[in-house]
């Protein structure tokens, strides 16, 4: 059956490691993208939240849907004082950019924070995601909606009304 989330707060890329050097020799590497630990684990337990602790990751393989929503900076509407109705944030101003988020991250390293956040936690490893697709997004507040789903689960849920 498909798996919905919808994680509240900015998506964050998976950007490129960097390597941090160890006492004693070595080095460990961390993201180098600033918020990704915190935004990964909100991933994880908007999962939680909504599946428990106790289901078992997925096997086989995975298909991964993701639309990234980023709220409309208060310079995409018009002023309050210009407006009809005198409420704020209603009415967008006639240069607005359209629906699409065509600003950075790339929509590639959006998916690829999310496809390894889910590791270990709704399937067994990111490998399994064989189909993937992405979308940035205007829209009025910061999230991430989520699908995974495996072959057949479009058919079963368009049985069950669910699509």
């Amino acid at each position: 059956m498909k798996r919905t989330l919808t994680v509240v707060g900015k998506p964050r890329p998976q950007g490129s490691m960097r390597a941090l050097p160890l006492k004693g020799g070595g080095a460990v590497a961390v993201a180098n993208s600033p918020g990704i630990y915190q935004y990964r684990g909100d991933i994880q337990s908007a999962f939680y939240r909504k599946y428990g602790e106790s289901i078992a990751p997925l096997e086989g393989p995975i298909t991964l849907h993701a639309v990234f929503i980023y709220r409309r900076p208060n310079n995409h509407f018009r002023p309050a004082s210009k407006q009809k109705n005198r409420k704020a944030r209603t009415e967008l101003m006639p240069n607005a950019p359209g629906d699409h988020f065509l600003s950075t991250p790339d929509v590639d390293k959006l998916l690829r924070a999310v496809s390894d956040s889910l590791t270990g936690v709704a399937y067994v490893d990111d490998k399994q995601v064989s189909d993937i697709w992405g979308s940035k997004r205007w829209g009025d507040a910061d999230m991430t909606i989520i699908d995974i789903l495996q072959p057949g689960d479009d058919e079963e849920d368009a049985k069950n009304g669910l699509v």
